[in-house]
């Protein structure tokens, strides 16, 4: 993080000369040019559909006494969100929800921690949808390409397979299951 803010050249010769480069690599990334390439800075649409994907939110939430940290009650996501969070709040009161939330584990960018609440995500009127799916359509309509399109672009060689993807022996027959009946091309 260090080398990212204030690059090789480190903190100390950057308060005292400021910028030595236009470098970021020598500079670090703050005040470096926003234009690269002729595009603005931006954040890239395969930079937001990865964390769209991920979005990080648990389905599962352990609260817990500031007190003891002893295990008050274990709810869901939809057990605290919209018309419940303040219903929460006083069952639980602010210093025991401000602990809770506190010592959650940040989210990993990883397989399958797309939340269950939202591929299964329950309209108003009852409708239910299935939030992961939009979003791989709507990427599509984006023009983000397809996962080996990206790859190459990335200068990244193709899968060739699901196995190449993950050393769990589980997900790469699961994947099958879910692509059974789309499309197999690669590009």
């Amino acid at each position: 993080m260090n080398a990212n803010w204030w690059g090789l050249a480190g903190e100390k010769i950057h308060k005292r000369f400021g910028r030595i480069s236009k470098s970021e690599v020598l500079s670090g990334i703050p005040g470096s040019e926003t234009d690269h390439h002729g595009i603005p800075y931006s954040l890239t649409e395969e930079f937001t559909a990865v964390y769209r994907m991920h979005p990080l939110v648990p389905d599962d939430y352990t609260f817990r006494s500031l007190e003891d940290d002893s295990i008050i009650e274990e709810l869901t996501f939809l057990d605290i969100t919209a018309l419940k969070v303040r219903e929460r709040l006083l069952q639980f009161g602010m210093p025991n929800s401000l602990y809770t939330f506190g010592r959650l584990h940040p989210g990993v960018v990883t397989l399958h921690n797309y939340p269950r609440f939202l591929q299964r995500f329950e309209k108003p009127g009852g409708d239910i949808i299935d939030l992961a799916a939009i979003d791989v359509l709507r990427n599509r309509e984006r023009g983000v390409p397809r996962y080996n399109q990206f790859r190459k672009l990335i200068q990244m060689k193709p899968a060739s397979s699901f196995e190449e993807l993950t050393n769990n022996p589980e997900w790469p027959s699961r994947s099958r299951r879910s692509t059974a009946g789309t499309s197999t091309r690669s590009t």
